[in-house]
């Protein structure tokens, strides 16, 4: 039974712990490059 708890609440969702580890790190990436506004850091 516990097995299905898992399956059933943590399984769905691991796409969302990469999506939010991904936002994370364009977060910190923005806040440590120099200057400019969002559009000039992207492209660099």
């Amino acid at each position: 039974m516990r097995n299905d708890n898992i399956r059933k609440y943590i399984l769905p969702n691991i796409p969302y712990l990469f999506i939010l580890w991904a936002c994370l790190k364009v977060g910190t990436a923005y806040r440590l490059a120099a200057g400019g506004n969002m559009g000039q850091i992207l492209t660099l």
